[in-house]
């Protein structure tokens, strides 16, 4: 079967399951080039159809990943049907009588009405877009719950169907479909709900409303506050947690519960956080809401592993980007392994939407469990590019007999390389093919990368690309996690503390790896291994190629604006080495 998924909304997504195979996962924001674009991913669906020669009468379903879409998400749909002004009205209304008992009482019943009362609308517009612009047919078209696609984006991605026993799947993210979490358990095809987390006790919007508080942007820094919760004294960082922080959510008869529930993050900001943290100090923030989402998600976890007897557990939703939770997670003893969804952000739900509609007809897909399934450019593509914009005025470009080869001496000469080649990334991380990469033992390549070429805040940690024959020489790994997503962290080894310092955390001295092998990436395994051959170091330094603010690259003419707004000088672009000239 043909079954393409469609995300709208924040970073707006469309993925294809193509003959049962799930071969392609890309986000809008690859082709406009503005992170985490909103809206209907117009680009993205019709780059899908054309690159894969599919539409209307060969393709078989179209799932949406979400019955409630409405607002800012159907940016881009045109407006045939009433707007969602009572929702917007109904958010208004929540911020000015935040925290208030009335609030607390009546607005999760009303929030949940509003938008069950708009869900048809949005689905009108969806349907009618595609009929009339797409030639669909009603019949072709569903639309799945929202944390329901959020559990299927694991079970797909893994292919949990060939597990013999059953596996627990649980979600958490700020809300989607009138809920902010489930608990299920799925089995060879069939996926049971057991419990929902709900609508105003998201864990996630504790954090997004914090970064918010922090004059950061929802949705987008929450990693920020997560690199910094490690520098304060951890003596101040549980003071403050323990006087202004740990009230806030509670875990009661195993249901997450907030004191204040959250529908608006904003809301929460500017009334609760403004009176509970004026004049304390940011990193103590940070240290305290890490601290708060760390013990109450880990107590949520093992509650749930304990009532249901099931010790291999897949997760979804955006809390569980933050590396440091999953870290704690998968280190708790009674847990036998873990399934992390690769960017496990509302990106996913595309991917798990498609799987979802492929066993809703009683057929399985099939995951090569790899992100790259974003676009790849050829050797004839690439040469039109660089003939047709006279790349040769501003650059040197050679093609190197052995490019692999090339790249590492590059690295292990000090210089900063950009890595454009094979398939883009699905997702946030760079798994090494839009990446900028350096020597992982210098600590002067993280300033020259944050100050000269990303522009991004000092306290960031890099991460490494690890050959997986030096992982464990590198890392404390307890073997009950993928470690190839640079989803989770590990403790670094004293090996690892010297040989790959700068790709550490700096202050923790953890590592968010992304481990090589030579069936999931060969050229870039063979690029690491021709480093390691140079310099005595199985890994390399990876960052995403892009330059703060922007999404990782997608396409060529990105990788020159990056190239041409930083200092930035070396460039892998497929088979060919590119050199700014001196001017």
């Amino acid at each position: 079967m043909n079954i393409v998924g469609i995300y709208v909304g924040h970073n707006a997504t469309v993925s294809l399951i193509k003959d049962n195979r799930l071969v392609s996962a890309i986000s809008e924001e690859k082709f406009t080039n503005v992170k985490n674009t909103c809206g209907f991913p117009v680009k993205s669906l019709e780059y899908t159809m054309k690159e894969y020669e599919l539409n209307a009468s060969n393709i078989d379903h179209v799932v949406f990943s979400s019955t409630h879409i409405g607002g800012g998400s159907l940016h881009g749909v045109p407006p045939d049907y009433d707007s969602d002004t009572n929702v917007s009205q109904f958010w208004d209304l929540q911020y000015r009588l935040f925290g208030s008992s009335i609030a607390q009482d009546i607005f999760p019943k009303i929030g949940e009405m509003l938008l069950e009362s708009g869900k048809d609308n949005g689905q009108i517009r969806l349907r009618k877009l595609l009929i009339d612009e797409y030639g669909f047919k009603n019949s072709q078209i569903s639309f799945v719950d929202h944390h329901l696609c959020h559990a299927y984006a694991p079970i797909g991605f893994f292919n949990l169907h060939k597990l013999e026993e059953p596996v627990l799947v649980i979600t958490q993210d700020g809300y989607g479909d009138c809920k902010c979490g489930t608990v299920g358990i799925y089995s060879y095809g069939n996926y049971e709900l057991k419990e929902v987390t709900s609508l105003g006790d998201s864990l996630a919007y504790i954090y997004g409303a914090a970064t918010l508080y922090m004059g950061m942007h929802i949705n987008e820094h929450e990693y920020k506050i997560m690199g910094m919760a490690s520098y304060p004294s951890e003596k101040y960082g549980l003071k403050l947690y323990e006087k202004k922080f740990s009230d806030l959510v509670d875990i009661v008869n195993g249901e997450i519960c907030l004191k204040h529930k959250i529908f608006v993050p904003w809301a929460f900001a500017k009334t609760i956080l403004k009176e509970r943290l004026m004049g304390e100090r940011f990193d103590n923030i940070a240290f305290a809401l890490q601290h708060l989402i760390e013990e109450r998600t880990v107590q949520f976890v093992k509650e749930k592993i304990r009532k249901y007897g099931i010790k291999k557990v897949a997760f979804g939703g955006g809390l569980f980007m933050n590396v440091k939770l999953n870290k704690l997670i998968q280190e708790i003893p009674e847990m036998e392994m873990c399934y992390f969804m690769p960017s496990s952000g509302d990106e996913s739900t595309a991917i798990g939407a498609v799987f979802y509609a492929l066993e809703s007809k009683d057929e399985f897909g099939v995951s090569d469990e790899t992100v790259y399934l974003g676009k790849e450019y050829t050797k004839k593509d690439i040469e039109a590019y660089l003939s047709e914009n006279n790349i040769e005025k501003t650059y040197d470009i050679d093609k190197p007999r052995i490019i692999e080869r090339e790249v590492a001496q590059l690295i292990h000469s000090g210089k900063i390389v950009a890595r454009f080649d094979g398939r883009g990334e699905w997702g946030a991380r760079s798994l090494g093919n839009r990446a900028i990469l350096a020597d992982p033992s210098k600590l002067e390549s993280v300033e020259i990368i944050n100050n000269a070429i990303k522009c991004r805040d000092f306290w960031m940690p890099f991460a490494p690309s690890i050959n997986e024959k030096q992982f464990q020489n590198y890392a404390r790994f307890n073997g009950k996690v993928s470690p190839f997503y640079m989803i989770t962290a590990f403790d670094s080894t004293a090996e690892g503390k010297t040989q790959i310092k700068a790709a550490l955390h700096r202050k923790d001295k953890t590592l968010r790896p992304n481990v090589v092998t030579s069936n999931n990436n060969f050229e870039y395994h063979d690029m690491i291994t021709h480093y390691e051959v140079l310099s005595g170091i199985g890994a390399v330094l990876n960052t995403s190629l892009n330059i703060h603010g922007y999404p990782m690259v997608g396409q060529i003419n990105e990788l020159f604006f990056t190239m041409d707004n930083s200092d930035l000088n070396y460039a892998q672009l497929g088979g060919y080495m590119l050199r700014k000239k001196v001017s």
